[in-house]
């Protein structure tokens, strides 16, 4: 229909609306048998007007389009609406949740994060893409423990019996057990080229873990205590200072080939005794105390040397120190300082900072 000729029919409709309307306001026309025909009748021709004036305003705004364009503009905007979705990363959202979810894999051990938050990252790189975060306290698997202390391990979080994706984080965001800590002490031991301070720093080290329970454990850390005290003894000047040292080698020797017997205490000295032989020895062995440490002492009764930590190693553990501080790690804070003013006693600001993290320990543990 053209334009012309759909505004006389408007024209038209509109004028028999009006008469019909006349017509019903009639009192004669309401007495009729007529009048609910005209009613009808005037419903139908107001549908018909509205009908017309709809298809007039469609055609001014949406005039008619070949099929082609219109299926290339409806693909565009499918397009557009893709890029859209992919861009605000709904796409991968989506495509997560139609995905299974990561099964739990066999772990070797399992470790607490210590600072509030931490990323585990797809790589074991800073830069790589990060998969989710972890928070201070969290329990996390560990998957693999490679032979030398790394900077990034292979973990896996588990929370609220929900596995996330494997993935990797720094070693010094970790807290593993006593004895976890001891193994990595021994699997990442310095070179037997370095010099005494860093010889001396590690064997303070080994010295300030507890022995462990497990016996092939306690046999290798006392072998390792020997190994480096007798490193130790050969780098001295005279035989009256590697004494003390070789003194201490040749226990821990002993520690280590009796494989954790039972200790008799004489006084206040104590001393490994060994046991019956049969079934009650190796039961006492099962049942034992753990081996003590050896003391610092030489047979001529002189302490042995602490050798004092250099500059760039009192920096280095004061940063460390701070840093435990910092993430609420006070206990081994403490242990840091304490070992610090072993070498160094008239350090001032290790003091200081000792009694800084005495004092947040108490605050943490009082009960209010």
């Amino acid at each position: 229909m053209s334009p012309d000729r759909r505004q006389l029919e408007i024209q038209k409709i509109t004028k028999d609306i009006e008469e019909l309307q006349r017509a019903i306001k009639d009192e004669d026309v309401k007495r009729s048998p007529q009048w609910r025909h005209a009613e009808a009748e005037l419903a139908r021709q107001k549908r018909k007007l509205h009908q017309l004036r709809r298809s007039s305003w469609e055609r001014v705004f949406f005039p008619p389009f070949p099929t082609w364009l219109k299926v290339t503009a409806a693909a565009l905007v499918g397009a557009v609406i893709l890029i859209a979705l992919a861009e605000t990363g709904v796409a991968s959202r989506v495509k997560d949740m139609f995905q299974s979810r990561p099964v739990l894999a066999p772990s070797l051990t399992t470790a607490k994060i210590k600072p509030a938050r931490v990323s585990i990252f797809v790589a074991p790189s800073l830069i790589s893409k990060s998969l989710y975060e972890a928070e201070r306290g969290e329990s996390i698997h560990v998957l693999e423990l490679p032979a030398t202390e790394p900077h990034w391990i292979k973990v896996q979080l588990v929370r609220d019996g929900r596995a996330f994706p494997i993935g990797f984080m720094q070693r010094e965001y970790l807290t593993f057990d006593a004895s976890q800590e001891l193994k990595w002490a021994l699997n990442s031991p310095p070179p037997e080229s370095d010099g005494m301070d860093e010889i001396g720093n590690y064997v303070t080290r080994l010295e300030d873990f507890q022995p462990p329970r497990d016996l092939d454990l306690q046999t290798r850390y006392y072998t390792a205590l020997a190994k480096w005290e007798e490193i130790l003894a050969q780098r001295q000047t005279s035989p009256e200072a590697a004494k003390p040292y070789k003194d201490k080698a040749a226990t821990y020797r002993s520690y280590a080939g009796q494989n954790a017997p039972q200790i008799a205490k004489t006084g206040s000295t104590e001393v490994p005794t060994n046991q019956a032989s049969g079934s009650s020895q190796q039961q006492s062995i099962n049942n034992s105390t753990l081996l003590p440490r050896v003391p610092n002492t030489g047979a001529t009764g002189t302490t042995a040397p602490r050798v004092p930590l250099s500059e760039s190693a009192l920096a280095e553990v004061m940063q460390r120190a701070e840093e435990l501080y910092r993430a609420g790690e006070y206990d081994k804070a403490r242990r840091v300082l304490d070992f610090l003013l072993r070498r160094n006693p008239d350090f001032r600001e290790a003091r200081q900072l000792r009694h800084t993290v005495i004092e947040a320990k108490k605050a943490e543990t009082e009960v209010p």
